[in-house]
């Protein structure tokens, strides 16, 4: 398997390197750029150290072990040396530079270095600088023995990281890390998949769900089942209620208006069949009446006029017929009814003497007399005029109240009828 780095070998011992010479290479740079003092102070024994354990630790976190397992196999007592060497040799070089090159860099032009473009040697970087200043041996001394002392570093990063790239194990665990990363990263790629569709699963289902109480009709909504809205939201289930619920109340009201519409439609038949009854019943009546055969159901249609239609029937009207109350005739109100009506008006002047002699004619003969007007014989006409005067005068003689509004009914009708009374209807009628 090969990471970012090349090999597992490679990438262990470039990761070392980096943390381990970090400081070296950046002491090289500044010598090279004539930063001297700046070069040797960055070869401080504890922060090369420091680099050269933060490597370890470095790979140690790459491989994913402990790092006392990585520094088991390690030059660690070589480090330390190299360290108590540093520790005199750089102490010693810096204060033998600030001795001799002074505060004001008058060395620079002699210890400038040749810049090849290679990667800089320290510890050559170093001994050139001092071959530079070997005329002055309190200088070059202390700046070979720190060129030696670096040399002893630089073997000591070479020697571990060929331990570092020779140690199989540590190959085999930096593998099984990145396969436990690529595993895991895998596996959340797939967990990321698994949710992303359950996520679109679950939101097609709902829009489903949604889309199927949406278009379904108030009363189909209750064939739709709680199995059918498993993933559907709350929203889409109380719409599908509201819409059994409406289509409940929509059902009731047209059974209300229904049973309405059924009990007018009754109602009205029933009407009808009792204004057809009755139609049949006075029908039978006016024809009973006319063929003078009247029976226990005629009679019956007749009611409280059933005495006045028998006398009907007969032709043998009585004195009440005439006046002064009207006749309660049946079935006012059909068109037998009529046929009854016109019967007793015309039964009722068939005899002059009866209607023209009567003390007090009702309005329903006053009304059948004037319609008939040009069929009356003009004797009984006259005979009613003098019952108006005759009953006009006897009541203004002896003051009689009934009697003179009787007389004015009286003479009303003769003058009606075109034959007015004389004095008493003229006297009456001033009252």
């Amino acid at each position: 398997m090969v990471g970012r780095g090349g090999t597992p070998a490679r990438r262990i011992s470039n990761t070392f390197l980096r943390a381990a010479m970090g400081p070296v290479e950046y002491a090289a740079s500044c010598i090279l750029s004539n930063r001297i003092l700046t070069g040797l102070e960055e070869l401080a024994p504890d922060g090369l150290l420091a680099g050269y354990q933060r490597g370890i630790s470095e790979v140690a976190t790459l491989a994913g072990v402990p790092r006392a397992d990585v520094e088991s196999s390690l030059p660690m007592g070589t480090a330390q040396t190299v360290g108590q060497r540093l520790l005199i040799s750089q102490a010693n070089a810096i204060v033998a530079w600030k001795l001799h090159a002074g505060p004001f860099g008058f060395m620079d032009v002699i210890t400038a270095l040749t810049v090849d473009g290679r990667r800089p040697d320290i510890s050559a970087c170093i001994e050139r600088l001092a071959q530079k200043v070997r005329q002055d041996k309190g200088l070059s001394l202390p700046l070979s023995e720190l060129a030696r002392d670096m040399l002893a570093y630089t073997e000591l990063v070479a020697e571990t990281r060929a331990q570092l790239e020779g140690g199989e194990w540590l190959e085999t665990a930096l593998r099984r890390r990145q396969q436990k990363r690529i595993f895991f990263a895998g596996l959340a790629v797939l967990l990321l998949l698994v949710a992303t569709t359950s996520v679109v699963f679950v939101r097609v289902m709902r829009d489903s769900a949604q889309a199927l109480v949406e278009r379904t009709d108030e009363c189909l909504a209750k064939d739709i089942s709680d199995a059918d809205l498993k993933w559907a939201t709350a929203a889409a289930v109380e719409l599908r209620d509201q819409k059994r619920t409406a289509c409940e109340q929509r059902q009731k009201l047209e059974a209300e208006q229904k049973l309405a519409e059924e009990t007018r439609l009754r109602k009205e038949r029933e009407a009808r069949e009792v204004v057809e009854k009755r139609k049949g019943a006075c029908k039978a009546l006016a024809e009973a009446v006319q063929a003078n055969k009247l029976d226990g159901a005629t009679l019956l249609t007749a009611g409280d006029s059933g005495e006045l239609m028998k006398r009907l029937a007969n032709k043998k009207l009585a004195s009440t017929d005439f006046g002064p109350d009207e006749p309660r005739l049946p079935c006012a109100d059909t068109e037998d009814g009529a046929r009854v009506t016109s019967a007793l008006e015309t039964t009722l002047l068939v005899d002059p003497t009866l209607w023209a002699r009567h003390p007090s004619p009702s309005p329903f003969l006053e009304k059948a007399l004037l319609k008939a007007r040009p069929r009356l014989p003009e004797t009984a006409l006259i005979g009613l005029a003098d019952n108006a005067e005759r009953t006009a005068k006897s009541g203004l003689s002896r003051g009689e109240p009934d009697t003179i509004a009787r007389a004015k009914k009286l003479c009303a009708l003769a003058k009606s009828l075109g034959v007015p009374g004389h004095s008493g209807c003229s006297a009456v009628s001033k009252l």
